[in-house]
């Protein structure tokens, strides 16, 4: 346009020279100043770059991925171009959405889909992304105009519909079926579907595409009052589906639709939310064709054996759940009976803020010569092995409560933690512990149970700072001669101790 002024200037003034009126010149200067004024106009409109074919690493101005390509001379990406050969749909485009799309824009990744049936309004001016100059427009078009403003390289796509209706949901559908972009790709023709709308019934929607076509999507939220919110990854046949735990709300049969509404999230929690959703769909990119899997972001998780309830669980699915959770965020995991599958080495290693740990479930582990539990503070074990226990043991350096279930046969069993508080060890099994010795220097509480005839002694050393015991266990033939030494080693004692002897006579 700068260009055709300029022309349109040369030609104005040669026509000014070869007039021969000069009653006409007044009338050709004012045109002129006209058209320099729009030529000042065009000069301050921003100017938009030519697309980029090739990603480049030289570090120069003119470059738009040259502080995006230093990931990968950084060695934390091994191929950052490969990011334009993903597809993305963002489904909702206010305040999360249009966060994650255009953070995703300007990373350059290959093409976005965009899915909204609402129209921009003055009251979506507290939102970093669109423009006064908007309003009126669709959520979609308006979109589609800022970031192809901001990078013309990124194929867009934009959906003006709603997805829960049913005409709206089976174009969704070939949307994502469509594979045009990557025709080699597998399943569906995106590679991830993030969720960023604000209802459940669009959720539910969002869930039941992407069941079908087993495709992973990722779930974000946030509260009216903003001051809460969450983002969930959803792996079908992995991880339990968004309809396996829905709201509260919803679960207690409660029409949200129903419920009185003040307004909208006025808050920037939404943008802080877009921030986050962005970096978590780029690790799954990063990680694609390789053997390690995303950081995991699960604090909690319980895995429960209900007989009640007749369930397939088999070992790859107790342990696709196991692996999910693994990384330094979990806290706590409690795995009960049920289940005889191998513990993911992981476990051991990578679980730095683990302060909870209860595996009472049939498990085997491959062997152990390192194990990092620098948070741990109670354990729960059915035990294994005696080289189990003890590198577990040395790993925890401030463990203060181990309860321990016997489940095979052993000889001679220790346990020696310099930080441990409180012990239970159970041995519900005949005919099973010959030897036990516990070497706890600032053990507060001991409760013990054993009901094999033939152990020979359980030896409690360094018992100073003993302030409760309980000891149940046989007084048999074989280990009568037991029961003194074990009295002797709990005679320091400070608070109560409780012995019970079970003797049985056989007729």
């Amino acid at each position: 346009m700068e260009v055709e002024l300029k022309h349109l200037m040369a030609d104005l003034q040669s026509l000014n020279q070869s007039l021969p009126d000069p009653s006409l010149h007044a009338s050709l200067l004012q045109i002129q100043s006209r058209v320099e004024h729009l030529a000042n106009l065009a000069k301050s409109e921003p100017v938009r770059r030519s697309k980029v074919k090739d990603m480049s690493a030289e570090v120069v101005d003119s470059n738009p991925y040259s502080r995006l390509m230093a990931l990968q001379r950084m060695g934390i990406v091994e191929n950052y171009e490969r990011i334009r050969e993903f597809s993305i749909a963002i489904v909702g485009i206010g305040g999360v959405g249009s966060v994650a799309a255009e953070m995703l824009t300007r990373c350059g990744i290959g093409r976005l889909l965009l899915y909204d049936y609402d129209k921009v309004e003055l009251a979506n001016m507290n939102r970093l992304f669109f423009r006064p100059d908007q309003v009126g427009m669709t959520k979609t078009d308006a979109a589609v105009q800022t970031l192809s403003d901001i990078n013309p390289d990124v194929v867009l796509e934009s959906y003006t519909l709603n997805i829960t209706t049913v005409e709206g949901f089976e174009t969704f559908m070939s949307s994502l079926k469509n594979k045009s972009f990557r025709t080699s790709k597998q399943g569906s023709g995106v590679d991830l579907v993030l969720s960023c709308v604000d209802n459940y019934e669009a959720r539910m929607a969002v869930n039941q595409a992407c069941n079908e076509f087993s495709q992973t999507w990722l779930e974000s939220g946030v509260s009216e009052d903003a001051v809460s919110g969450h983002i969930q990854l959803l792996i079908p046949g992995e991880t339990a589906c968004f309809a396996c735990a829905p709201p509260l709300v919803v679960a207690s049969g409660v029409d949200e639709r129903t419920l009185k509404r003040e307004g909208v999230c006025a808050a920037s929690l939404p943008t802080t939310m877009g921030v986050k959703d962005r970096p978590q769909a780029i690790p799954l990119f990063r990680q694609r064709g390789s053997s390690s899997t995303p950081q995991a972001t699960v604090r909690k998780l319980t895995i429960r054996y209900v007989t009640s309830f007749n369930l397939d669980l088999d070992d790859a699915a107790l342990k696709a759940w196991v692996c999910a959770a693994i990384g330094p965020h979990l806290e706590e995991l409690k795995l009960e009976s049920g289940w005889n599958f191998i513990v993911p080495s992981g476990l051991f290693t990578c679980c730095t803020s683990l302060v909870n740990l209860e595996l009472t479930c049939r498990f085997g582990a491959q062997e152990l010569t390192q194990v990092r539990f620098p948070s741990l503070k109670n354990l729960k074990l059915i035990f294994q092995s005696q080289n189990l226990v003890t590198t577990i043991l040395s790993g925890s350096p401030i463990l203060e409560t181990l309860d321990l279930k016997v489940a095979k046969k052993l000889c001679v069993f220790k346990i020696h933690s310099p930080s441990l508080k409180r012990l239970y060890f159970y041995d519900l099994r005949l005919f099973m512990t010959e030897l036990v010795e516990i070497d706890t220097p600032l053990l507060e509480y001991l409760s013990i149970r054993i009901f094999s005839r033939e152990y020979r002694l359980t030896s409690v050393g360094n018992s100073h700072n003993l302030v409760e015991a309980n000891v149940e266990c046989f007084a048999g033939e074989n280990n009568v001669a037991s029961v003194p030494k074990l009295l002797k080693s709990l005679c320091n004692v400070k608070s109560s101790l409780v012995l019970h002897l079970i003797t049985i006579y056989v007729m």
